[in-house]
């Protein structure tokens, strides 16, 4: 989830460059108004303290600078500014914030709110009771002109602000009504809100048209009205956030502030007599803070910023919880192996077997990958998809399979059989697979096999497959190594009858890396993916099933009107149970997994034996 933060800041600025400070984070941009009264070189000065400040988010200044006065169509402006400059960018949530703001919850915290509340637009707004003092007032700041507010607001000429009050009594005279303009109901509230793009984008665009912008010239406190009248007057009403507070629920924008009086002007400022309420408050954020005149409680507030208060996740549920909301907070799409436990698939953006994860990876938006599966698997994604960062969730998970032959070996082999076409099952390391001349994949190793122009071929590294090759295409040549996965080839054919005898109406669906006579008493030889489409698809209603013992308990997950026995109980794979839901979390905090580094020969020379794959039919 991304963030806009867009600050309205006129003085203040060591508050200010805290506040940045506060919001230094990847997934956060940042865009900043300094009001036009602030001179050039003082400016300067700012822009260069906050470039240079911030290190992880991005900092960006508005075109122009706007005269900002309060009470004056002049917030208006620059607030559709910086509106305008930071939606050039889609975020998740643009917040608008003062420079005297700060946030009273951790970085965690406060993303934390926006996931669990997506879509929801956070702000504040109210309609009066009829004929109530507040909505008198409030009307009589839309229904008549205020020519001189620019003025008045910068307390150059204070005559003025009389002789404005005094022009309403000619404009009551002559009926002067702007309120025609505009709905019946009139909605206030703050200024500061949290709000999604697509609420932002058709802000923006009702508002470029100027009959409905107009309402708002010449009037007096505005900006405290014309987001709410958009949003309440809009398909928005159905999505703005609401509180649960005496007895009812109500809007809120998720902003502390208190004031002095009842009608002043302009909030109290915070000291270390409000710390109690600050630190007990739901909010998210509070104003006005003040550096000058009030240090300690700013002090008070970042070191309570800098302490998340958040526990590990109790249970399974809220560990999932968890990994969806990093998962998107960093970018990341989880990828998991057909073969991994149930509740890492349902935290999964893609599931399936290992080249089917590398080819998705390839194609997600994410810039961050983490693989919920083997070394080997991670590499091939790695190879795939060079630009992004591919992390390992246990860098212990291994594949004997894949490690059992090195470079050395191999170019050994290479040497005794100079005219023998290399041919790989994907289950192979980086590394091996710079020195082969095709991959293949369990689904595709016959068909790509068959069209090799020679007839003399080397199979690596499992020597079950490549049996089951040569037994599909016997006009090739194949010389098998001794070699491939030991969970496979641990089931005998004796415990293929044996089940068999235990379930006589089940059809044995058996995965090509289990030996030669437990394939020969298969009703169907295929990949992971193979076994689970044919057993989805069929309308047998038993299934033995020989490959790993996961995929039966995922098929008895998705097809509860058929029943699925695994085949043996030796059909575990240890390295696919090493990693678990602890261990994602961890990887997605940064505080575990491993990430994938392959030097530029490994990326270029592997790649090929990949690339021949895909374009001979995989």
């Amino acid at each position: 989830m991304t963030h806009a933060y867009m600050i309205m800041a006129h003085n203040e600025f060591p508050l200010l460059a805290r506040l940045v400070s506060t919001l230094d984070y990847p997934c956060n941009d940042i865009y900043i108004h300094i009001d036009k009264k602030v001179g050039e070189e003082e400016y300067a000065q700012v822009k260069r303290q906050l470039e240079d400040a911030v290190k992880q988010a991005s900092v960006a200044f508005t075109s122009r600078r706007v005269d900002v006065v309060w009470g004056d169509f002049s917030m208006i402006q620059a607030e559709l500014l910086i509106l305008r400059e930071a939606s050039a960018t889609r975020h998740d949530y643009y917040h608008l914030l003062s420079g005297v703001d700060l946030p009273i919850k951790s970085h965690e915290e406060i993303t934390r709110f926006f996931y669990e509340h997506a879509g929801k637009e956070v702000l504040y707004g109210y309609c009066f009771p009829p004929r109530s003092f507040d909505q008198i007032a409030t009307h009589l700041r839309l229904r008549f002109y205020y020519p001189f507010q620019h003025t008045v607001g910068h307390h150059y000429f204070r005559p003025l602000g009389l002789l404005q009050w005094l022009l309403l009594l000619p404009q009551m005279l002559v009926g002067v009504n702007r309120l025609r303009r505009l709905p019946k109901d009139i909605y206030k509230g703050g200024q500061w809100f949290s709000v999604t793009h697509e609420f932002v984008a058709d802000l923006l665009e009702f508002y470029s048209h100027d009959e409905n912008l107009k309402p708002y010239r010449h009037t007096m406190c505005a900006d405290e009205i014309f987001v709410q009248m958009f949003a309440w007057h809009s398909q928005y009403r159905e999505h703005i956030y609401h509180v649960q507070g005496r007895g009812r629920a109500f809007p809120h924008d998720m902003r502390f502030v208190t004031w002095n009086k009842r009608g002043a002007g302009s909030p109290a400022i915070l000291t270390m007599k409000h710390m109690d309420w600050l630190l007990q408050s739901d909010n998210l954020w509070a104003r006005k803070f003040s550096c000058d005149k009030h240090p300690e409680v700013v002090d008070a507030i970042m070191e309570r910023n800098a302490k998340s208060p958040k526990g590990p996740p109790a249970n399974i549920a809220d560990m999932q919880a968890e990994i969806q909301f990093l998962k998107k907070e960093t970018d990341t799409c989880i990828l998991a192996h057909s073969y991994q436990a149930r509740e890492i698939l349902e935290i999964a953006d893609v599931a399936g077997d290992s080249f089917a994860l590398s080819k998705a990876a390839a194609m997600q938006p994410q810039k961050n990958m983490l693989l919920c599966g083997v070394r080997f698997m991670a590499e091939t994604v790695k190879l795939l998809s060079p630009e992004k960062t591919v992390r390992l969730a246990n860098p212990r998970a291994g594949c004997p399979m894949a490690e059992q032959f090195g470079s050395p070996a191999l170019e050994a082999i290479k040497n005794q059989y100079s005219d023998h076409t290399i041919v790989a099952y994907v289950n192979t390391t980086a590394e091996l697979k710079t020195l082969c001349d095709v991959c293949v994949t369990s689904s595709s190793a016959v068909k790509i096999v068959r069209q090799l122009p020679g007839e003399n071929i080397i199979f690596v590294p499992d020597c079950n497959l490549g049996a089951y090759i040569a037994s599909q295409v016997p006009e090739k040549h194949i010389v098998l190594l001794q070699g491939g996965c030991p969970v496979h080839a641990a089931v005998t054919a004796d415990e293929a009858l044996a089940a068999k005898a235990a379930h006589p109406g089940a059809l044995l669906l058996v995965h090509p890396e289990c030996t030669p006579g437990v394939v020969a008493l298969a009703d169907y030889v295929g990949s992971t993916a193979g076994i689970m489409q044919y057993a989805k698809a069929s309308g047998a209603k038993e299934f033995i099933i020989g490959t790993e013992s996961s995929i039966a308990e995922h098929l008895q997950y998705d097809c509860n009107d058929k029943r699925f026995y695994p085949l043996s109980a030796k059909l575990l794979c240890p390295d696919m149970k090493l990693t678990t839901l602890p261990e994602v979390l961890l990887a997605l905090q940064g505080a575990g997994g491993e990430d994938i580094e392959l030097d530029e020969y490994t990326l270029r020379e592997a790649r090929k034996c990949i690339d021949k794959m895909i374009e001979m039919g995989e």
